[in-house]
């Protein structure tokens, strides 16, 4: 009984130790980032006071300004959940920053997503920062710097950057599905730059007996012949595909299988006949295969 008393109590003291360890050194973590924050942004504020170097820099851009409006801002941008550059914006040349200092995020500090960076102005502009699942907010407004929650960055202004700046992913629309928020206001994927992305099906190939033409992908074929259509996936993961093979004449044929192939006869009563051929596929999630001129086949009947 007194070792079992005496297990209990040590597994609650190193419990008790490692969850003060914990906290502590969460909040450790949190105090080096937004210090870390606040130094650069101080050193924002540095090149906002002394900007004139800066403004002759932009003014070989093609400017022609003779004074400091040649400068359009000075920001904060991230360019990843950690790593993030001081930067000067020349005007008309948003896209093509003067870049002042590059520097990173402590170790197991992260932005969160939804953030850019910080824009030095009047306006509220700022980052929330997290470590262990503790979340932080550095901004600035009216030319000064704060600390505080996520509370107070809600709705603050931040530069233009990439979708992985601002912590969202770039989705390939042929192989994965975007989930979550979606970001329009990124420089490199505005169609399709999302909270996270998930593995979508893909149709590898459509083929058909007799061959189409690989250029047109058209099909001429004689009433009454039989036409078989195979095709090829790629699962990506999914237990179960529902493959459904659209002839365009009103009939369909659903199939299981990663790999099959299926014979159909084309009833054209009329001198010609067009349709359109498409392979469809659905995974157990509703998740759909991206549909492209791989997936479709057009089909004369003569």
């Amino acid at each position: 009984m007194r070792i079992l008393k005496l297990i209990f109590f040590s597994l609650f003291f190193i419990g008790l130790i490692g969850s003060a360890v914990f906290f502590i050194g969460r909040e450790f973590l949190l105090t080096m980032g937004t210090s870390a924050m606040r130094s650069s942004l101080k050193e924002v504020a540095s090149v906002s006071k002394n900007s004139g170097v800066y403004a002759a820099e932009c003014r070989k851009k093609g400017i022609v300004e003779l004074d400091e409006s040649s400068i359009k801002s000075i920001q904060l941008r991230f360019t990843s959940d950690t790593e993030y550059q001081i930067e000067v914006i020349c005007r008309q040349f948003s896209l093509n920053p003067i870049i002042v200092k590059s520097a990173k995020l402590p170790q197991f500090v992260r932005k969160t997503a939804g953030f850019s960076g910080v824009v030095w102005g009047n306006d509220l502009s700022g980052v929330a920062i997290e470590a262990w699942g503790k979340v932080k907010s550095v901004f600035v407004e009216d030319k000064s710097i704060y600390l505080g929650s996520l509370e107070d960055v809600q709705g603050a202004v931040g530069p233009l950057t990439s979708c992985e700046g601002q912590g969202f992913v770039c989705c390939q629309a042929d192989t994965t599905f975007g989930q979550g928020d979606q970001l329009s206001n990124v420089t490199d994927c505005p169609q399709s730059c999302y909270a996270s992305c998930v593995r979508r099906p893909v149709i590898l190939s459509v083929s058909t007996q007799p061959f189409f033409d690989l250029k047109t992908r058209i099909l001429t074929a004689t009433k009454g012949e039989q036409i078989v259509v195979a095709y090829v996936t790629d699962p990506a993961g999914s237990k179960e595909l529902d493959i459904t093979i659209d002839f365009g004449d009103g009939e369909n044929q659903h199939m299981s299988e990663y790999a099959d192939s299926v014979i159909h006869t084309y009833n054209c009563s009329k001198e010609s006949c067009r349709y359109d051929l498409e392979v469809t596929a659905i995974n157990e999630d509703g998740i759909e295969a991206a549909r492209t001129s791989i997936t479709r086949v057009t089909v004369i009947v003569q």
